[in-house]
């Protein structure tokens, strides 16, 4: 796991490090940044972190800038005393918004909500933490999705979705996307291979790495270069999908029940 840390208040920096060492030792916490331009400058010249803890006042201005200037796709937990920016954290698509002085409890449960955010199979990759050990983590993470509904967030308004009447889902700039009927989208916390576990097995298939599409949703099926798929979806969705190649008779099978 690869960390960045921009803060430009010590006592803050060292409450960070220590939080996170204990949470999980083999944290990395490869940059600690202490202003807009420099980060910057970091950000434009090194491979994306796994997740940015982000001071929203630093000594040169407003850390928003950042996101900004760098189009860093990377899970963001802001850090700051000032509650005003709590909506422009969010439209950022941040994991969470830790209150300084920093609580462990607080930062505790923002790490759970990245990891749970992130892929099954990337969170079973040797990583003990406070979960405790990996087959204890896949089962709390598992365990945590029972309900048919989630809240997302939409500007200053809550919305409640049903899981099983998303068009299809997408994982991209890490971020798992619900896209609905109607083309509107919403960043959610949950992977795909989670979504995988709970959707209807008659009623959505995982068609590639990156996406779950619903059987209403498909429109034309294309048959091309070695009996490979393309689909696309009905309007006003107008989205090409390609079956990947292992996936392709297992999805031919699915079309003759799918619905079901």
């Amino acid at each position: 796991m690869r960390i960045v840390i921009i803060e430009d208040e010590q006592p803050a920096i060292d409450r960070l490090h220590r939080f996170i060492h204990n949470f999980n030792p083999s944290y990395q916490i490869v940059a600690q940044l202490d202003s807009v331009h420099e980060s910057i400058e970091w950000l434009e010249n090194n491979l994306n972190p796994d997740l940015l803890f982000l001071d929203v006042h630093l000594s040169d201005g407003i850390s928003f800038e950042i996101l900004r200037n760098t189009g860093l796709n990377c899970p963001v937990i802001f850090t700051t005393s000032h509650p005003e920016y709590i909506s422009n954290a969010f439209e950022a698509f941040a994991i969470d918004y830790l209150y300084k002085p920093i609580k462990r409890e607080a930062f505790t449960k923002a790490m759970n909500r990245f990891l749970q955010r992130r892929p099954v199979s990337s969170l079973l990759q040797n990583e003990k933490t406070e979960f405790g050990s990996n087959e204890q983590l896949e089962s709390q993470v598992t365990n945590d999705l029972k309900s048919e509904r989630i809240l997302v967030k939409k500007g200053q308004y809550l919305e409640v979705l049903e899981l099983a009447e998303a068009a299809y889902y997408l994982y991209e700039s890490r971020l798992t996307i619900y896209v609905n009927s109607e083309n509107r989208r919403y960043p959610i916390d949950y992977s795909l291979d989670q979504l995988e576990k709970i959707l209807p097995a008659g009623k959505f298939f995982r068609i590639n790495r990156q996406s779950i599409v619903s059987y209403q949703s498909i429109g034309q099926i294309l048959t091309y270069s070695k009996s490979r798929l393309k689909i696309t979806l009905v309007s006003p969705l107008d989205k090409t999908f390609d079956v990947s190649a292992d996936r392709t008779i297992h999805f031919k099978q699915w079309l003759l029940n799918g619905g079901l």
